[in-house]
């Protein structure tokens, strides 16, 4: 039997190992099937080469040859959707489709025998093993393969690179490691001088030790495989034992020709010196053995330096409990580990962090509970077999040893700060089984003690950035407050200086209303006067007397001042006057029956479009028909040769409105701006600029609103609007 074939053989045992230890996970869960399918082809790999080094014929060889290459091609494409069940990784389909087609090419291309592939195999002089050709296509076929692969790689990289636990990271290194030695490895075969050795079969071996160590030492796929202490430290001394025996006969046999008395002493004095050389052998051996899978004796005082060193610079509570349980679950090999800290409203203890093969989130410990009651009076840490034994603990409630029972906790270790309980560490058993020593216990507790100091600060430090965030958003939120303050104060101050400024125009307008009346009372009285004086005259002068015409122009200017001083008493108008129900129709008809002969002679067309329906408003007839009055009057001066006056009366929505439109030269924006403004003379410059003034009052004094707009050259349009009269 030559090294090749020992080669493979180990091989083959290590990947059966696996399938098994895998299998017995459980194939329910999507990750562990195709992890064990993935070592299945590991399995046939290590089959069809054990199957090549055993063959005596070249066809032989070249047959099992060709079925390894499908297998190596499925291999690669399975170890691809591994990675994204263990990292859970959505998407990526166009690898898988990939993959898919290498295989399909790779089963064509042996299934046609295409020369291509794999043409022969030739037995190498120095192994005398048979090693294929390969073929151009072999070639091609490998780079996909490898890409496909190598995506896989690709995914568990950047799956280390975004673990959040050390255990994680752990894990992915030697999944890493083991498929870079099988990449190494396989590259191998397309080197024509290093296809005669079983390279890729010897990575193959390496692979399967690197995995089966991360399920040992790191849970790969959460697997907890127990190994018992004994039987580990069995087999040095085994080893060593049957070496010593050896060493004794080898000497015995080489010194046959002595005496028995000369051999027994010869016998007594190598035993002696064996007994010296070989004691420190075996304690080195089973140094070696707990150091690699029993390591927390010699890794305690690490994690406790380490911790000491780190823990009391990370002030995030979630990071530095996670932090803590692994370095507990990894250093002293513990199946599964908790994390309990006290809730200040509550005073009872909450599940914060925990580690195992069983996630319990709802698990919590009220604060009179016989656990923390025991620990809160207690510096030392609390088994279970003292749980068993002490009668308090017997009349836990029925749910309560449920929960205690789904902890599985050997250990509650108490976290004291400054005398007071705040926090618990829940202690699984370790997965050699062997019970926890007061050295254990020693170091737990004073991991314990480190850990409350370094919680405490962090949730010191959370809570004083808790109260950092609120008072910075109390003071967003009063400077919020003061500026909209700030602004109201600015709005009201605005309001009332317009409301001031408005009261002061009233007041100044009021003052002048009350002195435009004086004086055109004053004007009234000798206006009387000239009137009859002028009515006397024109009684006694004929009607062919030259003078009658200058009379007449003495009347025309007459009537011109009569009509400013009625604008003037107009101008200011005690309020009071009585309201009642008016048609605005009516008023149409009335102030156009009056002013009809005068606009005629301005050659005004006038056009009415009046509701078919009476449109009664509250309010004073007589003001209304002098505000129409007005508009008519302008509209004509805005027609100096004459145009077309439409007058139009509607109801919309219980609003009556009146709208007087012209034809005149129309009003420019800056004309508009100041129409409503009192002694404001605009269209011509006639007049004293009262009457669209008193019109706006009027019409604001009925409750109702005047709009004008205007179009140079065009015309304009003035619409009134007055809440429509309802009876009840």
């Amino acid at each position: 039997m030559n090294l090749i074939v020992i080669t493979t053989m180990v091989a083959l045992v290590c990947y059966l190992v696996l399938v098994y230890v895998v299998s017995r996970r459980g194939l329910r869960i999507r990750v562990n099937r195709f992890f064990v399918i993935y070592l299945i082809t590991m399995v046939y790999w290590q089959i069809a080469a054990l199957m090549v080094s055993i063959s005596d014929t070249a066809s032989m060889a070249l047959l099992w040859y060709k079925l390894l290459m499908p297998a190596l091609s499925a291999q690669f494409l399975i170890y691809f959707l591994f990675t994204q069940a263990f990292l859970r990784i959505r998407g990526q389909k166009w690898v898988i489709r990939l993959g898919i087609l290498t295989w399909i090419v790779t089963m064509i291309a042996i299934l046609s025998g295409t020369p291509h592939f794999i043409p022969g195999v030739y037995q190498d002089e120095n192994t005398g093993l048979f090693v294929p050709d390969f073929g151009m296509l072999v070639m091609i076929l490998a780079v996909l393969d490898y890409f496909v692969l190598g995506y896989g790689v690709f995914n568990l990289f950047r799956g280390y690179r975004w673990a959040q636990s050390d255990l994680e990271r752990n894990r992915l290194r030697y999944l890493l490691l083991g498929i870079g030695v099988v990449i190494l490895g396989t590259m191998a075969n397309l080197v024509p001088s290093l296809k005669p050795y079983p390279i890729d079969i010897t990575a193959n071996i390496i692979n399967a030790f690197l995995i089966a160590y991360a399920i040992l030492r790191y849970r790969l796929l959460d697997i907890t495989l127990v190994i018992r202490k004994g039987l580990l430290y069995f087999i040095p001394t085994a080893i060593i034992g049957a070496g010593y025996f050896l060493l004794i006969s080898l000497v015995i046999g080489l010194f046959h020709a002595f005496a028995e008395p000369q051999i027994l002493l010869v016998s007594l004095l190598v035993a002696v010196i064996a007994a010296v050389v070989v004691q420190p052998l075996r304690d080195r051996a089973q140094l070696w053995i707990d150091r690699l899978f029993f390591r927390e004796k010699y890794d305690s005082s690490l994690m406790l330096q380490r911790l000491s060193h780190t823990a009391a610079s990370v002030l995030d509570l979630d990071r530095l409990t996670g932090m803590i349980l692994d370095e507990v679950t990894t250093t002293i090999h513990i199946e599964r580990t908790a994390f309990f800290l006290r809730h200040e409203e509550s005073g009872g203890f909450r599940l914060m962090a925990q580690r195992g093969p069983e996630q319990n989130a709802d698990l919590r410990l009220r604060k009179d509970h016989p656990i923390v009651d025991w620990l809160s009076s207690h510096e030392n840490a609390l088994t279970r077999h003292d749980m068993e034994m002490m009668p308090q603990f017997k009349a836990l409630w029925g749910e309560e040893k449920e929960d205690l029972e789904r902890m599985g906790a050997e250990l509650f270790i108490p976290l004291e700060a400054k005398g007071d309980l705040v926090g618990i560490l829940a202690i699984g058993p370790k997965l050699s089984e062997v019970a926890y020593s007061q050295d254990d216990q020693l170091t737990l507790t004073t991991l314990a003690n480190q850990a409350a100091v370094a919680i405490e600060n962090a949730r010191l430090y959370d809570a004083a950035q808790r109260e950092l965030a609120e008072r910075k958003r109390a003071e967003k939120t009063l400077k919020e407050y003061s500026e909209r303050l700030e602004e109201m104060v600015e709005e009201r101050t605005k309001e009332l200086r317009d409301a001031q400024a408005r009261l002061i125009q009233s007041e100044k307008l009021a003052a002048t209303g009350r002195l435009a009346a004086s004086v055109a009372h004053e004007i009234n009285n000798p206006l009387q006067g000239i009137s009859n004086y002028l009515s006397v005259i024109s009684r006694q002068v004929a009607q062919d007397d030259p003078l009658h015409e200058d009379l007449d122009m003495v009347k025309l200017g007459f009537e011109r001042i009569a009509e400013i001083v009625r604008r003037l008493r107009a101008f200011y108008r005690p309020a009071g006057e009585e309201m009642e129900p008016t048609d605005i129709n009516g008023v149409v008809e009335r102030v156009l029956a009056l002013m009809g002969h005068q606009l005629s002679l301005g050659n005004v067309e006038v056009k009415t479009e009046l509701a078919e329906r009476e449109l009664p408003v509250l309010g004073s007839a007589g003001q209304l028909e002098q505000v129409l009055v007005n508009l008519a009057l302008n509209a004509q001066e805005a027609m100096p040769e004459g145009g077309e006056l439409m007058v139009r009366t509607a109801l919309r929505d219980n609003v009556v409105q009146l709208q007087v439109t012209d034809t005149g030269q129309g009003i420019s924006e800056e004309e508009m701006s100041r129409l409503f403004r009192p002694f404001y003379s605009g269209r011509g410059g006639k007049g004293l600029g009262l009457g669209l003034w008193i019109s706006h009052n009027i019409i604001e004094g009925h409750g109702g609103s005047i709009e004008v707009e205007s179009q140079l050259g065009e015309g304009t349009t003035f619409t009134i609007k007055l809440p429509a009269y309802l009876e009840l």
